[in-house]
């Protein structure tokens, strides 16, 4: 058994044979930039419980994202238990749900 981790910019869009004539909507701008960083990781045929390394890579190339904004890729937006509950709360009292989030 194996896991390969890439990095979320790594391949290409993939061509769905649209033109600018037959899009409905703009195209989006390309996000993807056929980056290389991966981890390939294997579990150890002996112990069974054991995961290894087998080949990493962390040589990306673009920039990486500034820490401060890390909480914005769509990965990272998960709310803990205390915040639900917080918004609970809000909901119970009135507040609307722009300004539970903004607190």
């Amino acid at each position: 058994m194996q896991q390969t981790f890439v990095c979320s910019r790594a391949g290409l869009r993939q061509d769905r044979g649209l033109t600018t004539e037959t899009r409905k909507h703009e195209s989006r701008n390309e996000a993807r930039c056929e980056c290389g960083a991966m981890c390939h990781v294997h579990i150890d045929n002996v112990s069974r419980h054991c995961w290894y390394v087998s080949q990493l890579d962390f040589d990306h190339d673009h920039e990486l994202l500034d820490e401060s904004y890390c909480a914005m890729i769509p990965s990272h937006r998960k709310l803990t238990k205390s915040d639900i509950m917080q918004n609970e709360n809000f909901g119970k009292v009135g507040i609307r749900p722009p300004l539970m989030y903004a607190s």
